[in-house]
């Protein structure tokens, strides 16, 4: 500290008699002696010293902050200091009511608080060069400071210059022990040198008397230290080396390494997530008999408590549903919902597009447990108190019964009940309370030991080097890469700021992290094992930490070479020995079950390939009579499907793999645009005409753009996974609205299709009461529309948003080519089994089977030539034209062509009825909508 003498102490005991001294040399002069520590636990670490010690009488011990507010009480004006929760909401009401170029981010806000609580006496806009930004953020500090005037409030570093221009502040000596220099404001320093404190402060820098182990002892001596002509370390095992190939192999390296030493006393744990280490190494730690602890903070919104509040919040104050946030509420231990219900509800919720934000908060509400019942309805009604009284008794229940999560619940929920009432103090909402808290530190620890301290304790490095020296037998420190402990730059916006007011701290993170790794070292007693992974999860090579390297540095030959040196590991070969390396094998532990990896080869899995014993249940049965149940239950899509390939209709049909979200797809617009000319005709005759001609072409076009908006309106009325067509978005009701023109193009093409056939029947069922018999199979379904003339001859129609050559009978060949003798089945054959329905069932004559476009006004499919003509049937291709006439190849009538598709249908049927479903599309089209990624026999990438 350069505003105050300074004593450095390099061993602890030099430190501890140093300071005893000055309490002593105090008293002596009449002053009252205060120690001033960094932390709250050092604070009772010292105050143990001094009474074992026998000084304790006569000397405070607090920390900077606790005295600075005792001397405000003394000697202040009557207002109070402010709380960080405080200076939070405060701040935000200035930056609210500031006028800002762009409003601030929740970057900008934390700056606004750090500025505040370090700089506030000496924040101005006058005198000084400030960009367009820090003058925003100048003005709004000041106003800050405003507000908190009109509250009786003032900041910590106000307060402190305050104290330093009244003077006389009583008769006190402060010693401000292990305060590193870049830990106080500078309205602390300056306070401190007006009462005319000293400060102690322990390097580190040489071990003291402990009784240690004799390598550990030459290690912390040298450690920092050693000049080119020092003699390196003789590795003797008490520092050892502990090396992952990678981040799945870190924590069973950790945990064996503890296995390893637990026996021989206590070890420390010292790592970046003593939380994430414990959770996963406790259970096979106790399962063994060794005890287990750990200490950490964790950010508010990283407890499960802080989670549900912040999920929550999102929740009841949204505009816009929001699935996601819903789905991770639900898992969450503290919303009280069971894992079924969870992933159920997540299901109807994302299958309903058209879900509101109540009825996400409903869905949730109904599927808690009775415990937590009325939680939601309680904050939404403001009752914040009252919620987590709820929460806090189901907290303490699963508390009680050992539930590792519930261990923070209780210290996040006073943290959020404090803010809320905060926050209301201030006029701002439950919800801006709990998401300010969102980074808020929440101390968490659990121990597995009933009685006294725990062998294995995990904590943070700072902690570590909390400890007495030479106080557990082993210490572990991990994690030692520069990405989990780099030396940052101390360079950014708010130490620009700080330095343009003078008030900026000086910044050492090299010498700061020197320390704190030197005093976790000299912690250990007997043994000290250092972990580092050396590759991440990208098998990108890691850098050891600095602090790493210059221990490493003590046991090499030669400082200013690499001869003998483990180019792999990177240190010196005398420590070879000492290092244990472990690789990634839980990468593929599921493959080798365990196994030790032998050579030998097997035939990879048939994609398709089905137990004998599940093949009854390929298909499933409907609920006939009895002979009914014997048939395969199938639609003729599904039939269609198989056809295209088994094992799509497999994945597609049988296992119905598809998105659990409800769609606005060509599946939707499809149904849609069936719906609009199903009513459309049905009103259009019975209005206006039979069928739609020249005459009728102005009528027809004002009954659609009629029947278009109600069939629109009636897709909100529908039930949620219907297959109803409703946008949601601006671009969605574009699409949808885009349809009406093409369809009223439609009309016009519809004067010219068929024209001496009528529109007979539209969706007309079959199958529903007993399923009707085809190739094997009972099927029932609908029929999209039968045209019939005078003759009592009839065309098929089914309509498709989009077709291509698949739909075409057959494919004339090429000049080049042989004709084709033989029938074969086309790829899309719904239109043909629906043929053999209407024969049967309505007793017409099926002279034609049209796939139609009604977007594109196109056809493809079949037709009788001999009854048909071309003036029947606008083709808009010649190739469609003669790819669907009928005679072809050995069939010579349209009833031969029906009959012959059924009894080649049968054949495949009796396939899947035999349980074969392998992988075998018949075109590129069958795979491009099938959701198997990884099938063998793929002919197209899938389209999503």
């Amino acid at each position: 500290m350069h505003t105050i003498p300074t004593h450095l102490n390099d061993t602890p005991a030099e430190h501890r008699a140093a300071i005893i001294q000055s309490i002593r040399s105090a008293k002596e002069q009449g002053l009252r002696p205060i120690l001033l520590c960094e932390s709250y636990a050092q604070q009772l670490t010292w105050q143990r010293t001094l009474a074992r010690e026998g000084c304790g009488f006569g000397v405070a011990v607090s920390t900077l902050p606790a005295w600075v507010e005792e001397l405000w009480m003394l000697h202040g004006d009557g207002s109070t200091i402010v709380s960080s929760l405080t200076r939070t909401f405060a701040m935000k009401q200035a930056a609210h009511d500031h006028e800002w170029n762009n409003p601030p981010t929740e970057g900008t806000l934390k700056l606004l608080e750090r500025c505040a609580a370090e700089a506030m006496p000496y924040v101005t806009t006058e005198g000084c060069a400030l960009s367009v930004e820090e003058l925003h953020v100048a003005q709004t500090v000041l106003a800050y400071r405003a507000l908190l005037r009109e509250r009786n409030l003032i900041e910590a570093s106000d307060a402190c210059a305050l104290l330093v221009q009244r003077g006389n502040l009583g008769n006190y000596q402060p010693i401000v022990v292990d305060v590193a220099e870049e830990d106080l404001t500078h309205a602390q320093c300056q306070l401190l040198k007006a009462t005319g404190a000293i400060a102690h402060f322990h390097t580190a820098a040489q071990p003291g008397n402990e009784d240690r182990a004799s390598e550990l002892r030459n290690l912390l001596a040298l450690l920092y230290r050693r000049q080119k002509d020092d003699a390196e370390i003789t590795a003797r095992g008490h520092v050892r080396m502990a090396f992952p190939m990678g981040p799945t192999a870190e924590l069973p390296l950790i945990g064996s390494v503890i296995d390893q030493y637990a026996g021989e006393g206590t070890v420390i744990v010292a790592c970046e997530s003593p939380t994430r280490a414990f959770d996963t190494l406790a259970p096979a730690l106790v399962e063994s008999g060794i005890t287990c602890s750990f200490a950490d903070r964790t950010p508010f919104g990283r407890t499960p408590m802080g989670r549900h509040l912040l999920n929550l919040a999102g929740l009841i104050d949204a505009s816009e549903t929001d699935l996601l946030l819903a789905a991770d509420d639900a898992l969450n231990i503290f919303a009280g919902v069971n894992i079924v219900s969870a992933f159920r509800s997540d299901q109807s919720r994302r299958n309903n597009r058209l879900i509101q934000p109540a009825e996400v908060l409903s869905s949730l509400a109904n599927n808690a447990s009775e415990s937590l019942q009325g939680v939601i309805g309680l904050l939404e009604e403001g009752r914040i108190d009252d919620a987590f009284d709820v929460l806090a008794a189901y907290a303490a229940r699963i508390s009680a019964c050992g539930v590792g999560p519930a261990t923070s619940s209780l210290p996040a929920l006073e943290r959020a009940r404090e803010a809320c009432h905060e926050a209301s103090s201030w006029g701002l909402s439950w919800q801006e309370a709990i998401r300010a808290l969102e980074g808020a530190s929440i101390p968490m620890s659990r121990s597995t030991s009933e009685e006294g301290e725990a062998t294995v304790r995990f904590m943070s490095l700072d902690d570590c080097a909390q400890l007495p020296a030479a106080s557990a037998d082993t210490v572990l420190i991990c994690n030692l890469c520069v990405n989990v402990y780099p030396i940052k730059d101390p360079e950014d916006a708010l130490s620009t700021l700080l330095g343009t007011w003078g008030c900026a701290r000086p910044a050492t993170p090299l010498a700061t992290m020197r320390r704190t790794f030197a005093l976790a070292c000299a912690a250990a007693r007997e043994t000290l094992v250092l972990e580092r992974a050396l590759h991440d999860g990208q098998t990108e090579e890691l850098q050891p930490a600095s602090v790493f390297e210059e221990l490493v540095d003590c046991y090499r030959e030669d400082l200013a070479s690499d001869a003998g040196t483990n180019k792999k590991l990177r240190i010196p070969q005398s420590l070879v020995p000492y290092a244990t390396i472990r690789g990634e094998e839980a990468l593929v532990a599921n493959a080798t079950n365990g196994a030790i990896a032998t050579l030998r080869e097997a035939d990879a899995p048939v994609i398709g390939e089905i137990d004998a014993s599940a093949h009854p249940f390929i298909t499933l049965g409907q609920n006939r009579s009895q002979e009914a149940a014997k048939l395969l239950a199938l639609s003729p899509s599904q039939i269609e499907s198989y056809l295209e390939c088994p094992y799509q209709w497999f994945a597609k049909r049988r296992l119905r793999l598809n998105t659990l979200e409800e769609a606005f797809s060509k599946v939707e617009r499809g149904n849609f645009i069936h719906s609009t000319l199903e009513h459309f005709y049905d009103r259009f005759q019975q209005t206006i005409a039979p069928k739609v001609t020249v005459d009728t072409l102005e009528d027809a076009r004002k009954l659609m753009q009629v029947v278009f908006e109600e069939t629109a309106q009636h897709q909100f009325e529908k039930a949620p996974g219907k297959g109803r067509y409703v946008p949601v978005t601006e671009s969605e009701r574009r699409a949808r609205d885009s349809i009406l023109p093409m369809l009223l193009e439609y009309l016009e093409f519809e004067t010219r299709l068929l024209p001496s056939f009528t529109p007979r029947k539209y969706e007309w069922r079959y199958g529903d009461a007993e399923p009707f018999i085809y190739a094997g199979c009972g099927i029932c379904g609908s029929v999209d529309r039968i045209d019939v003339d005078e003759q009592g001859r009839a065309v098929i129609i089914d309509y498709k948003s989009s077709l291509s050559p698949a739909y075409r009978l057959h494919n004339n060949p090429s000049k080049d080519d042989p004709a084709e003798t033989t029938f074969v089945l086309p790829r899309k054959m719904q239109a043909l089994m629906y043929a053999k329905v209407v024969r049967e069932l309505l007793g017409l004559q099926v002279v034609g089977t049209l796939y139609l476009n009604p977007l594109t006004c196109e056809i493809q499919g079949a037709y009788d030539a001999r009854i048909i003509g071309l003036e029947e049937l606008p083709f808009s291709k010649g190739a469609d034209a003669d790819s669907a006439k009928v005679p072809w190849c050995d069939l010579s009538t349209f009833d031969e062509l029906i009959d012959r598709s059924e009894q080649l249908v049968a054949q495949r049927m009796e396939e899947l009825a035999q349980g074969i479903i392998n992988a075998h599309p018949i075109s590129k089209e069958a795979c491009k909508y099938c959701p198997v990624g990884n099938c063998t026999e793929r002919l197209e990438k899938r389209s999503i």
